[in-house]
């Protein structure tokens, strides 16, 4: 069986997916996606694993629907407003998402400059866009070409576009603690997929419970009260066992057996991969990947561990693309990768995404491909031996002020062992 397991015929049986589809964007990990001949490390996702998308190839919400929604209108959630939020309920909920509650701010250093200079900035609503000068649609509402509005000291400075402060230009300022799931291990297996389910929650080596944001949640008005309408992007298996847990959180089921797969993709440590990306509805804003090697899957710990982004052009396959339908179709333009200000080690964490509401400036459509090149941290795996780790991938949206998740398992190898990415 091939690495990528997507047209395997395993018996992976999903919740009910929901009828219309939430279209956002999905790792390009599938060999049904990624058919052409390109050099691509993009992994097979957690989320194509647990639902059915890796046997039928049907878009659902756990593939590339589920999103944090890490921004809030206050107004929504007063008494008196039609979702029924009291007053009292909305503090409780304003409180759970501290430090920073609500919305990035500046002061804090939510918004570094790290666009200033590039083709994510503008100033007063002036920006380039594929090399060329371009001014802002003065009858649009938002007064923008779908950028980052910068002032002429260069720093974020959304007045000038009456934007307001946006999560899409400041990526990485919430800890979405709040998204995150408690992890488990042990339990019994199904009979029907072998995957364990049942269990008790994982510890860490402290003995603490682990946690991981790597399974997000649809966004409803009536967050975080109990409603059958509320979604959680976690599939839950149709199982036999008894008030049966999520396997797709279950630890034991993070194995390359038990994913169906002959093994997870190697990376080796130093090197740089290719990594690409599908969007379903452009939102634009900023993509970030991390690699995480100590089983704590907190947004807290991948944002520590961000990938740098290195140079990578169209000769070399990297870019935004055309996707027609499934597959990576005509080169658009290159990336747009972060000016390192203010970001760890000065390099480069960020790729920008065009706002697909101005596309007829970027000519990027709503079903576009990304693929940029990540380098692995050689202090990753300074053993001689292969660590087991996650990739995660986010994608901080600027007109949706939401952030789509995904994670995969991989393997990242010693720099020594001569062992290269697949």
């Amino acid at each position: 069986m091939s690495i990528q397991a997507c047209n395997a015929k395993i018996a992976v049986v999903a919740a009910t997916l929901l009828a219309e589809v939430d279209a956002h964007g999905y790792l390009n990990g599938c060999a049904h996606d990624n058919e052409t001949n390109v050099k691509d490390d993009t992994p097979l996702t957690r989320h194509q694993v647990f639902s059915e998308y890796i046997v039928n190839h049907s878009y659902n919400n756990y593939v590339n629907g589920a999103e944090n929604r890490v921004t809030r209108n206050i107004e929504w959630y007063k008494e008196g407003t039609e979702n029924g939020w009291t007053t009292d309920l909305f503090t409780k909920w304003a409180a759970s998402e501290n430090p920073r509650a609500l919305f990035p701010k500046i002061a804090d250093g939510d918004c570094p400059s790290i666009w200033a200079g590039t083709e994510a900035a503008s100033i007063d609503g002036v920006g380039v866009v594929n090399g060329e000068k371009v001014e802002g649609d003065k009858n649009n509402d938002n007064g923008s070409i779908g950028v980052c509005e910068y002032n002429d000291a260069g720093e974020y400075d959304p007045s000038n576009a009456a934007l307001g402060v946006n999560t899409g230009c400041c990526g990485g300022w919430s800890d979405m603690k709040q998204f995150e799931q408690t992890l488990t291990e042990g339990g019994q297996k199904n009979t029907e997929t072998g995957w364990y389910e049942n269990g008790v929650p994982a510890l860490d080596k402290n003995g603490n419970e682990r946690k991981s944001v790597c399974w997000t949640m649809d966004f409803y008005m009536d967050f975080p009260t109990s409603s059958e309408a509320q979604h959680f992007g976690i599939p839950i298996t149709n199982s036999t066992l008894p008030q049966s847990k999520q396997a797709a959180l279950n630890v034991d089921n993070y194995t390359a057996a038990a994913q169906s797969q002959d093994s997870f993709k190697v990376y080796t440590a130093g090197d740089t991969v290719d990594l690409s990306w599908v969007s379903t509805q452009l939102h634009g804003g900023m993509v970030e990947y991390s690699i995480v090697c100590d089983g704590n899957e907190s947004y807290e710990n991948f944002k520590n561990n961000r990938l740098e982004f290195v140079e990578c052009g169209k000769g070399e396959n990297c870019g935004m693309y055309n996707v027609p339908s499934h597959t990576f179709g005509d080169f658009i333009r290159p990336n747009i990768i972060s000016n390192g200000k203010g970001e760890k080690d000065g390099k480069s964490h960020w790729s920008f995404v065009p706002d697909t509401n101005f596309n007829k400036f970027s000519k990027v459509p709503s079903n576009a491909g990304f693929r940029t090149r990540s380098r692995i941290p050689a202090s990753l795996n300074q053993t001689t031996e292969n660590k087991y780790c996650t990739l995660a991938w986010f994608w901080w949206g600027r007109n949706s002020e939401g952030v789509f998740g995904a994670c995969s398992d991989v393997i990242i190898a010693p720099a020594a062992s001569g062992v290269r990415s697949n």
